[in-house]
């Protein structure tokens, strides 16, 4: 049966049938799709949402439906719960496997039964969304999808982010996501829902009044008598159209025996001018004191209850209780199925709203302790404490650590959170504070929360315990410096190293090390970082493996001053202990990024690849979405500083994309500043500024980070000819790095000589002593990109019987280094110089060899330079390849690799953190330029090729 075939069920909707079965006839050929319903409360939508459900059935379409309630807003993925546990649970075991096969195991800690309890380890946020995807992608595997979410501005954050994270990838997945929902829901997910309704994917219903025909149809079919206009014209006034308010309006007048005549129309006015509230209420007067408890006990159970919890909730015996809800059927309040449900959730909001606070407060507690003693999940428990008053009860906070167990467990550290909020506010004993505030602090730390830092400062205040002491300390380091609380790191740790002392070296390096962390990123904390410098090795070497982390800070502390390269490399090299500190600490590890960073810039490109695919590799075991994103954000950095700009510009933009999606927003000004510099080298200017403004710099402000964000902004700005606004942005690098000393290191980026380039004629001197202090600096140091880069700089500030020399040297010296790009820079400037001097044959071999080099490095806009001074030179450039091997893009080229290594789609997919859409669209492509037929082809095809980007 089509859905169009429903008359008398569905007035006037024949416009939003059409297009659900528009949209089911997509899904069927594959393609992905989004429905929003969004409609006052009682326009229809629930019944909308239905149809779909029914449409998709009768196709042979899997449907999976979930409806939110307002009591579970605070379940842990209580939504995708409800979406995808009724089909794992009707599953064999082979099939459950199946289903949670790959990446779509790492959703096990959502839908799959567990126990709780503390031995429960925290999962990752983003890798759960990410395993949900891959979960729904499984299911999409045997044919059409769909899920139904109805009452959507009710669903718990964790849900409203899952379905956000699946609408961008529907894509080619035949997945239909229905949603529906309220608009501007008080106490609702409103930025979450606005992402859905505002997606540009979003096939948007909003469900319009019924018309007064419509009206008096329904009013003919429940009030007997032929229907007279006028009183069917007051009834769609009164109830402005809306269906359910209509329904309720006929059912007081049919209850009241009103006909619908004419004469009757002024009654009209009166009765639908009463709230559902009150008509409810009345309703329920007339049937009786125990109808009334049922129904306000099945209210505070969220609308959705077993009877005997109802029953005794209220007080009621099994049998009066199956009496009253049977009334409550009758009289349209409750529907006469099990478990108890009322017939709409604004007849159930005018119950649950008629019961005083007091009361109300009263039998969520006395709903917690039941559904406890009947070992009930601990988050449905706690749904009902959240809504109790406080009474100092050691139960309830008990209730709720263990709610904020399960939650962390599951990939939700935010809901976590509010358990243990509430948990402190109960209050719990004096003895129990601490170990709240310790796990409230922690379940802040996993949530990314800045105030995870206060409550674990205020947890190590209020303990003398020494254990429970150093493992706050460590805590509050890690919470410190990953949200960016710099200050706070030195001042809280102080006194827990002055107590732990000497006596406990492993602990105390550890600790130093988050202490000592604002030196490397603040001015301010340089000096006092410096001065301890030797004292924190000593105590990094006593520590033993205890001590990487420090010895790695002091690395990377040491190359922001250019300290001697093979003392660098050394403390590096003791602190990855042979990849060890990888395997300890994560990729997503803080240490392991300063690790890579220092070997950056010490041009050890090499070294630094090996860590990033170590990083990759833990990821991807992991199934760590913040580990990719890290591991790929640093390997678009070393990919920038060897000049292989496609394959920095694809690292850096998957890092930016998963990072603003899962709001990595520390990392994310790094990897923007690496996109923009790409994009720069591309030609794209407008969308490097474009992806500059997008960034959130966080509390980075005055720090290093900021610093090099604010280089790129202006190396944008100088690409977009905004001279001005590039030179401010220089200047505030320059107030930044010159705040302290011990910001040396022109290798680590060269402000000086950009700022050289940048300034106007007359601020000629200004410009030359930037640079010849750049150039002092690059060669104390000793790195040849460094010095090359200060050489080139300085020639270009040169007359033009020096320059042509000091190029000649630049290139020279770059030739030594790793970076090409650097390298094809000062070929092509040579060529430009010596052609410009008359030297029109001498120019064109180092433009020749500036050109090959800057196509290798897909830099498109010193390519194009070049070919024009070898135009002017008097040469014939050849053009630029258009097919083939090197026409593959960065990302199409580790697709086509991995697809020749032979992997699936799906593994490649879930290896890179992307759909299956992507890796077919990268591979469709891939074909077409390598002019072959298929995957088979791939590994003759791609022969022995570089992979540019691992």
């Amino acid at each position: 049966m089509s859905v169009r075939a429903a008359p008398g069920r569905l007035l006037e909707r024949e416009r939003e049938l059409a297009e659900v079965e528009r949209l089911l006839d997509r899904v069927h050929r594959g393609a992905g799709e989004l429905l929003v319903v969004e409609s006052p409360a009682g326009a229809g939508k629930t019944r909308l949402i239905e149809a779909v459900a029914e449409a998709a059935g009768e196709r042979a379409a899997c449907v999976l439906s979930a409806t939110a309630s307002e009591l579970e807003r605070d379940l842990a993925f209580g939504v995708v719960r409800s979406l995808f546990g009724p089909v794992l649970a009707r599953s064999t075991a082979a099939r459950r496997r199946s289903l949670l096969s790959g990446a779509a195991g790492l959703a096990a800690a959502v839908v799959a039964p567990h126990r709780s309890g503390p031995e429960l380890s925290a999962a990752d946020p983003a890798s759960v969304l990410h395993g949900l995807f891959w979960l729904t992608s499984n299911l999409a595997e045997h044919g059409p999808l769909v899920l139904a979410i109805d009452d959507a501005h009710w669903a718990d954050r964790p849900s409203l982010r899952f379905a956000a994270y699946l609408a961008r990838r529907l894509d080619g997945l035949g997945v239909l996501l229905a949603v529906a929902a309220r608009p501007r829901e008080p106490g609702g997910e409103e930025q979450l829902l606005s992402a859905l309704i505002d997606d540009p994917r979003a096939n948007v219903v909003r469900l319009a009044p019924l018309s007064q025909a419509a009206v008096g149809t329904l009013v003919s079919g429940r009030l007997p008598g032929a229907a007279d206009e006028r009183f069917c014209a007051a009834c769609h006034a009164a109830s402005g159209g809306n269906p359910f308010l209509v329904g309720e309006l006929l059912s007081a007048l049919a209850s009241d025996g009103v006909a619908p005549v004419a004469a009757n129309a002024e009654r009209i006015g009166e009765l639908g001018s009463s709230s559902v509230a009150r008509a409810v209420l009345a309703r329920l007067t007339r049937i009786g004191r125990e109808a009334i408890d049922l129904a306000q006990a099945v209210a505070v159970l969220g609308g959705r209850a077993e009877l005997r919890h109802a029953a005794a909730l209220c007080g009621l015996e099994g049998p009066a209780a199956a009496r009253a809800a049977d009334a409550l059927a009758s009289i349209e309040v409750l529907a006469p199925t099990r478990p108890l449900t009322f017939v709409h959730p604004l007849v159930q909001n005018a119950v649950y709203d008629s019961i005083a606070p007091g009361a109300r407060s009263l039998m969520h507690a006395a709903a917690a302790r039941r559904l406890a003693d009947e070992a009930t999940a601990p988050d449905r428990v706690a749904a009902h404490l959240l809504k109790a008053e406080r009474t100092g009860d050691p139960w309830v906070v008990q209730a709720l650590a263990d709610a904020a167990v399960e939650a962390t467990a599951r990939g939700s550290p935010d809901l976590a959170a509010t358990y243990l909020r509430r948990a402190l506010a109960e209050p719990p004993a004096v003895d129990r504070r601490v170990a709240v505030l310790h796990e409230l602090g922690s379940v802040e730390l996993l949530a990314r929360d800045p105030v995870a830092v206060d409550h674990l400062a205020a947890a190590l205040a209020e303990t003398a315990d020494a254990d429970r002491r150093a493992a706050l300390a460590l805590l509050l380091g890690r919470a410190a410096v990953s949200t960016g609380r710099l200050a706070d790191a030195r001042l809280l740790l102080g006194a827990a190293i002055e107590e732990l002392g000497e006596a406990h070296p492993q602990t105390t390096a550890r600790l130093e090390a988050y202490r000592s962390a604002p030196g490397v990123w603040h001015p301010k904390f340089v000096g006092e970082l410096d001065e301890r410098a030797e004292g924190l090795h000593a105590l990094a070497v006593r520590a033993g493996a205890a001590g990487r982390s420090l010895l790695l800070l002091l690395a990377f502390r040491s190359v922001f001053d250019g300290g001697p390269h093979d003392e660098v490399l050394a403390l590096v090299e003791q602190g990855l202990d042979e990849g060890r500190l990888v395997q300890a600490e994560s990729a997503e590890a803080i240490e392991v990024t300063w690790a890579v960073r220092t070997l950056t810039f010490i041009d050890e490109l090499d070294r630094a690849d090996r860590v990033v695919e170590a990083m990759v590799t833990d990821a991807r075991r992991r199934g760590s979405v913040t580990g990719y994103v890290f591991a790929t954000a640093w390997r678009a950095h070393i990919a920038l500083r060897r000049g292989l700009v496609a394959a920095a510009a694809a690292d850096a933009r998957a890092a930016v994309e998963l990072a603003t999606e899962h709001g990595l927003h520390l990392l994310a000004p790094h990897a923007h500043a690496f996109l923009a510099e790409a994009l720069i080298e591309q030609g794209a200017p407008d969308e490097a500024r474009r992806v500059l403004t997008g960034a959130e710099l966080g509390p980075m402000h005055g720090t290093r980070p900021e610093s090099r964000f604010l280089h790129a902004r202006a190396q944008a700005r100088l690409a977009c000819g905004e001279r001005q606004a590039a030179i401010a942005d220089l200047r505030a690098c320059q107030e930044i790095s010159e705040s302290a000393a011990g910001f040396r290191n022109p290798n680590v980026f060269a402000w000086r000589s950009t700022l050289a380039s940048a300034l106007p004629e007359d601020a000629r001197e200004d410009a030359l002593a930037l640079v010849e202090l750049e150039l002092d600096q690059a060669r104390r140091i000793g790195q040849p990109r460094a010095i090359g880069v200060a050489l080139r700089a300085r020639a270009l500030l040169s007359e033009k019987h020096d320059q042509i020399e000091l190029l000649e040297l630049a290139v020279a010296t770059l030739e030594r280094g790793p970076s090409r790009l650097e390298q094809a820079r000062a070929l092509v400037d040579l060529g430009a110089a010596r052609r410009r001097a008359g030297r029109r044959a001498d120019a064109r071999e180092p433009l020749r060899r500036g050109l090959d080099l800057a196509a290798a490095c897909g830099a498109s806009v010193l390519a194009a330079r070049a070919r024009e001074e070898l135009v002017a030179a008097g040469a014939r450039p050849r053009r630029e390849r258009l097919s083939g091997r090197e026409a593959l893009t960065a990302s199409e080229r580790r697709v086509a690799l991995m697809a020749a290594d032979g992997m699936s789609n799906r593994e490649i997919a879930q290896a890179l953190f992307v759909t299956m859409k992507t890796v077919a669209m990268h591979l469709t492509r891939s074909y077409d330029k390598l002019a072959i037929s298929g995957r088979a082809e791939l590994p003759a095809a791609l022969g022995t090729v570089d992979s540019l980007d691992g």
